[in-house]
């Protein structure tokens, strides 16, 4: 088995998906969470960083950058991205429709993470409450009578929809509370048996 090292910082934001997905599998992987303060020393290394930007994902000492091949392969590599190649591409699918409404509403969701300026009311109302009632009923259409995206069990698409669904939680964004499914989808993904270690001893943040 090779050598991994997962590099972000203190959240769970664009790194979480591929350490369910670690955890789950019981891979042994390196989980390296930097301060703003480190990451501002070392991320001029291009040798480590070559794009500037974290995640990074070390394979034997070679980086992987970009978020969403990242959890890709690790999600290729800890069987979680579809049992054959048609379940893989429906996965894909869902994944990606998560990935679309997260594009959606992040006019609106920077600003409670500090990451963007503007009137946080007028913004949930007109870019947050259309975007979740626009895509929640599509994401919900795409789930398995398993309460996943995979026929047998949850996949990484399901990680990355339960992984904002919590942070829109503890945001308190209230219009998320009108889809009972996406609440469930958000709990049976907590309550999955390999992940309780992790979830139990995870840092708690924001996002």
């Amino acid at each position: 088995m090779s050598n991994f090292e997962l590099i972000y910082f203190n959240a769970r934001g664009r790194a979480e998906v591929s350490r369910l997905c670690f955890h789950h599998a019981g891979i042994t992987f390196t989980d390296t969470r930097m301060t703003k303060e480190e990451w501002a020393e070392k991320k001029s290394d291009t040798s480590r960083f070559p794009y500037n930007q974290v995640p990074v994902l070390f394979i034997d000492g070679k980086p992987l950058t970009e978020s969403h091949s990242i959890n890709r392969y690790v999600a290729n590599l800890t069987k979680l991205a579809g049992k054959d190649e048609l379940e893989a591409a429906f996965v894909d699918q869902a994944y990606e429709k998560v990935r679309n409404m997260i594009e959606t509403i992040e006019p609106f969701y920077l600003v409670p993470l500090g990451f963007a300026t503007g009137d946080y009311d007028q913004l949930y109302k007109d870019v947050f409450v259309p975007g979740v009632q626009k895509h929640f009923p599509q994401i919900i259409g795409l789930l398995k009578p398993s309460g996943f995206f995979g026929e047998n069990g949850p996949t990484y698409a399901d990680f990355y929809l339960a992984g904002y669904i919590e942070s829109f939680l503890k945001h308190g964004f209230p219009e998320v509370n009108k889809f009972p499914p996406i609440i469930k989808h958000l709990t049976d993904v907590k309550n999955v048996p390999q992940l309780q270690k992790y979830l139990s001893t995870r840092p708690d943040t924001k996002g």
